[in-house]
């Protein structure tokens, strides 16, 4: 059996299949092309996995926060998937995989998304392990925050060795960064560290939402 996984937080849509062999991946080449190219990567990322949908048990699907019409999209996908293959959706933090994605042994790993007008979606970890792989401990999360207020809490903390990880270039950041990709692959990385029934629980597909975290853009102009 398969499992499937789904982020559309960013530009990029991304999806990456864990088989009883390997880990495979695929994503769009065009930005913001979410609602043109989702059913064709699927097509594409069964095709290259060797794989049958119906083979597919779970599907995993990136919560955010991020782009909110990608967002949109990206569930709307993966909850219309799994209603037809009567199978679980289980969300998962997205700034969650970018640092299972790109942490080896710092001590802090923040992880940014950009949430536009000077702000930023923000996710930061703390290794508390000497392992190199550990349980990272969240210091932040979810929380829209300016890059000083960032900076502050990196001193408050007392950390030196502090790694970015962010879906677009930043500039002056005071340590190592690198650019999010391939977070589809982090999500199933994330899941093998066997943390979805723990994280979040299973309730019924059509009740699965993203994390937004601005709020206001959840709602309808009449609402705000």
């Amino acid at each position: 059996m398969s499992i499937l996984s789904i982020d559309t937080s960013t530009t990029r849509a991304e999806l990456a299949i864990q088989t009883k062999d390997s880990i495979f991946e695929v994503e769009n080449s065009t930005p913001n092309s979410h609602i043109e190219s989702l059913d064709n990567l699927f097509i594409e990322l069964l095709s290259v996995a060797n794989c049958e949908a119906k083979e597919i048990e779970k599907i995993l699907i990136g919560s955010g926060p991020g782009s909110f019409t990608g967002l949109r999209i990206g569930y709307s996908y993966a909850i219309g998937l799994a209603t037809a293959l009567q199978i679980p959706l289980v969300k998962y933090s997205t700034l969650k995989a970018y640092a299972y994605s790109y942490f080896t042994n710092q001590d802090l790993v923040v992880c940014l998304a950009d949430a536009r007008r000077g702000e930023f979606f923000t996710s930061i970890f703390k290794n508390e392990s000497e392992c190199s792989f550990s349980e990272l401990k969240p210091v932040v999360e979810n929380k829209i925050l300016e890059l000083e207020e960032i900076q502050n809490i990196i001193r408050l903390e007392s950390s030196k060795d502090v790694l970015f990880v962010t879906d677009t270039s930043i500039e002056n950041l005071p340590h190592d960064s690198k650019i999010a990709k391939n977070i589809a692959k982090g999500i199933l990385e994330l899941a093998s560290k066997g943390n979805d029934i723990d994280v979040y629980e299973l309730i019924e597909v059509a009740h699965v939402k993203p994390d937004y975290v601005r709020e206001v853009s959840a709602l309808k102009i009449s609402e705000r």
